[in-house]
């Protein structure tokens, strides 16, 4: 039986397709995933780098996150949930970030704030044997 050059391509697109939505979808994050602490490693606001934010962090514990993304740039610590692709963080006021990435340790989560559009790009720190 000879496969059609149109269904020789499904063939090894199919697959592909699969893979790289399964690496990159981002509705299966647990908290769990992401306990530890994460740093900043690349932000943009509107599409431009934002150096300003080079300091920003996130401390999740297994009910809470601390950190200094925030509209006062105060640290603050708050509840958070995770609902599909979105990450909420109970803060004041109460921030929604879209996960747009994730892996083991590193992190991509897009959101709009005080009417800025915002993307972070975040690697979680290696844990630490105290």
């Amino acid at each position: 039986m000879r496969l059609t050059a149109l269904q020789s391509k499904w063939m090894l697109l199919l697959p592909t397709s699969l893979i790289w939505m399964t690496a990159c979808h981002s509705d299966k994050v647990s908290g769990e995933q992401l306990r530890g602490v994460w740093h900043l490693t690349e932000a943009t606001r509107n599409g431009q780098e934002a150096a300003s934010l080079e300091k920003v962090f996130y401390n999740f514990t297994k009910d809470s996150v601390l950190t200094n993304f925030t509209l006062s740039q105060i640290e603050e610590q708050g509840a958070f949930k995770i609902q599909k692709d979105k990450l909420i963080q109970k803060t004041n006021p109460t921030i929604e970030y879209k996960i747009t990435h994730f892996e083991d340790t590193l992190m991509e989560l897009a959101t709009e704030l005080k009417g800025y559009q915002f993307k972070l790009m975040l690697s979680k720190a290696p844990k630490t044997n105290l």
